[in-house]
């Protein structure tokens, strides 16, 4: 499926970025499991690009999310029947498993959270001199022509410009096939694969 995306571009010098380069699907691998990572626009002083860096600023979803499963896991486990319950009805394993997983995953995302936040990366060139996007890009969407409408200044200062950026839409629509990218604790990438 085709989808619309948003160009930043510089209102002084005229460079241009483009959302679609926070498009893919990002993970941590940490003890032996995918931890989910969250990217933002960052600007990276080695690339000189507006590009995908590292944010951690999801501590409060997480908790929450971690929160949420401990409590599916003392509804699943917190009667006398539940062993019987888990042998009798697959879902209910099933949904306890899930309810687990969620528990791991979210508790690595905290320890990576409260470890790395302030030492967020570009993940273009793993550079730490980074300064995170903080702007206002959002614009209004057509849904029915599935696009974004209207300009807005988002606030966010060109770096070593000192022009403002602001967001616009690109025109089209694109479909993109985006390899799985995996990193390590430090965010260094660590394996790339294409789907087949």
């Amino acid at each position: 499926m085709s989808m619309p995306y948003r160009i930043l571009e510089c209102e002084k010098c005229g460079y241009t970025a483009s959302e679609f380069s926070l498009w893919g699907r990002r993970s941590y691998r940490v003890d032996g499991l995918d931890v989910p990572m969250y990217v933002r626009f960052g600007w990276c002083a080695r690339c000189e690009e507006l590009l995908a860096i590292e944010s951690f600023e999801d501590a409060d979803t997480t908790l929450k999310e971690v929160e949420d499963a401990r409590g599916d896991l003392h509804r699943y486990l917190g009667s006398p029947l539940a062993p019987l319950l888990g042998l009798l009805l697959p879902g209910r394993r099933k949904a306890l498993g899930y309810a687990m997983e969620r528990l791991h995953i979210g508790a690595r995302r905290l320890h990576v959270i409260a470890r790395r936040r302030g030492t967020e990366r570009c993940l273009s060139c793993g550079s730490r001199e980074v300064i995170p996007f903080e702007g206002n890009m959002d614009l209004p969407y057509d849904l029915m022509n599935r696009s974004f409408q209207g300009l807005r200044l988002t606030g966010f200062v060109h770096p070593g410009c000192g022009g403002i950026f602001f967001a616009k839409p690109s025109g089209v629509c694109i479909n993109m096939v985006m390899p799985r990218r995996w990193y390590d604790f430090d965010g260094l990438l660590i394996e790339e694969k294409w789907p087949q």
